[in-house]
């Protein structure tokens, strides 16, 4: 995530507050958890004193965020999670710009040869939130999953490609379709060298940001006619929830087997399950889709908003 200098320092001064004072977290777990020393945490803290932020209560909306993350956290056995307030009107924008901090510091930290990157309106948002920032040398973006016929701002292949020309990286797309016409056609696709090789580095990243999608007419798969109303219908009558990188969940967390799932050209989200994936997703009718996907344990992460995470908990 950013570093306290490049953001809202009394924003980064309460969580530090609230995960000291009621969370409580030793300074050094609180280093650990936001990503910074020991001796800025102690400096937050008491700048949070300083500006009357820690009295009885830390700031109210950050505090009633930062306790719904604790309680996802405990709840579905994540190891990063970051709770933001609904925006009214921009649904995209508060948990894309939370998820750009998580991608900053991601490329920032240099820990990670490869960052993953799947689809969606989230994923978009917190790619163009991103500033300019260096990425570390030999560091690569890659699509984890194919792109699709039509070019928009918010499928694979561009959020890819922007977010490598922001850093400096190196880009590794998958110019073919995400939903092929045939299984057989799939096998083709993935066989191509090109294609081939992004999959196998894509199913390398340490670090990867993905989108959650539903299973209905306001799907972002099926908006962007990716997939058709018929393969939606036919995922339904499975038992299909929820969608990750094109695959699809039951309420339960288990894979949809079908033939559409052999269509798919993309990594499967079980090849990275534990290597810091990390899900954007937010919004009441998303809250089945992203439950059935939480229930797959493969994510490490979540970024949602409060109302979300209400539900999640219920």
């Amino acid at each position: 995530m950013n570093r306290p200098d490049d953001a809202d320092p009394l924003e980064w001064a309460a969580r530090a507050a609230w995960l000291y004072y009621v969370g409580g977290l030793k300074q050094s777990e609180v280093a650990n958890r936001l990503g910074i020393s020991a001796m800025k945490v102690h400096r937050l803290i008491a700048r949070a004193t300083e500006a009357g932020l820690v009295t009885v209560s830390v700031d109210a909306t950050v505090g009633r965020c930062m306790r719904l993350a604790q309680q996802l956290l405990s709840r579905f056995g994540l190891t990063q999670c970051d709770v933001v307030p609904k925006l009214e009107g921009l649904p995209f924008q508060a948990v894309g710009t939370a998820a750009g901090r998580l991608l900053t510091g991601a490329i920032e930290a240099g820990t990670h040869p490869v960052i993953g990157l799947g689809h969606g309106r989230s994923v978009a948002t917190a790619v163009r939130s991103v500033t300019r920032v260096a990425a570390h040398a030999n560091q690569r973006i890659v699509s984890l999953l194919g792109g699709a016929a039509q070019q928009r701002s918010s499928h694979a292949f561009d959020v890819v490609n922007r977010l490598a020309t922001r850093t400096g990286s190196d880009a590794w797309v998958m110019p073919v379709p995400l939903v092929a016409d045939t299984p057989d056609d799939a096998v083709i696709f993935r066989r191509q060298k090109l294609i081939a090789r992004t999959l196998a580095m894509g199913a390398q990243s340490s670090f990867s940001l993905v989108g959650i999608g539903e299973v209905s007419g306001a799907a972002f798969l099926l908006s962007e006619g990716i997939v058709t109303s018929g393969d939606v219908a036919a995922l339904v009558r499975a038992g299909a929830v929820g969608e990750l990188l094109g695959h699809y969940y039951d309420a339960r967390g288990k894979a949809i087997d079908s033939a559409f799932s052999h269509r798919i050209v993309g990594v499967n989200p079980l090849t990275l399950k534990g290597r810091g994936m990390i899900a954007v997703a937010a919004g009441k009718t998303k809250i089945p889709a992203i439950r059935a996907v939480l229930a797959t344990g493969f994510l490490t992460g979540l970024v949602t908003d409060e109302t979300t995470a209400r539900g999640l908990l219920r």
